[in-house]
């Protein structure tokens, strides 16, 4: 059962001292070595606006946080929304311009003529107990294109689950990857601002918010930093 906690601040806490006490060495493609928990998972109590990290050690970039959703929003797999926020993003980059892994594109392609969000909407309006409102950023393509190479941008996120209950949106996000000081922050930021949207498109409450990681960890070159935001 996921531990439950009331602010992103304390779920991020308690994230790098289950890697700093528990995680296990790794190596990563990037060459460098990693703390890992493989199956981690929290869960963010139903509570409004408390989802942007807080914590001075980190220093999260309000701009980047919402730069990155309004690009989600936009349903665009150019990165040079992004670039004007962070230039190091180029390095997602395919030849052409665009990140191959892109979510806000992939929730508008992957059905054909069918944005995913919507048909989520559609589905809970019609039938507020639905388990069915999956949204998947995952493609089975994907796999073929980690086994050829190439690609600089593989998708971190497989799905996003949306549930009403006792008359409150819930958000189920399953991951196969995150980087627990770079990238979580900002995911858990986006993911329950798009729960957020969701709850108001829908006129309910917003509810619980649950985070399952594959492969949550922490890069070794992050640890020091880790052990001063803890």
């Amino acid at each position: 059962m996921s531990e439950t906690f009331i602010t992103i601040d304390s779920m991020w806490t308690r994230l790098l001292g289950d890697l700093l006490s528990r995680g296990q060495r790794s190596p990563s493609r990037a060459g460098t070595t990693s703390r890992e928990i493989i199956g981690w998972s929290g869960k963010l109590a139903p509570s409004q606006g408390r989802t942007l990290l807080s914590n001075k050690r980190r220093k999260l970039d309000p701009a980047y946080a919402f730069g990155e959703l309004a690009w989600y929003l936009s349903r665009m797999n150019s990165v040079s929304p992004m670039t004007a926020y962070a230039p190091k993003y180029e390095r997602f980059a395919e030849p052409d311009g665009t990140a191959y892994g892109a979510y806000g594109h992939r929730i508008a392609t992957n059905i054909p003529n069918h944005d995913q969000l919507y048909l989520a909407a559609h589905v809970l309006t019609a039938m507020h107990e639905s388990r069915q409102c999956v949204v998947t950023l995952w493609r089975p393509d994907d796999l073929v294109a980690a086994a050829e190479g190439g690609k600089k941008d593989l998708p971190c996120t497989l799905t996003l689950q949306f549930f009403i209950r006792q008359s409150a949106v819930h958000l189920v996000v399953n991951m196969r990857s995150n980087d627990a000081w770079l990238g979580f922050p900002y995911d858990v930021f986006v993911f329950t601002s798009l729960q957020m949207i969701m709850a108001a498109t829908l006129d309910e409450a917003v509810g619980e918010y649950t985070h399952n990681v594959g492969s949550m960890h922490l890069y070794e070159r992050n640890h020091a930093a880790a052990v001063e935001a803890e």
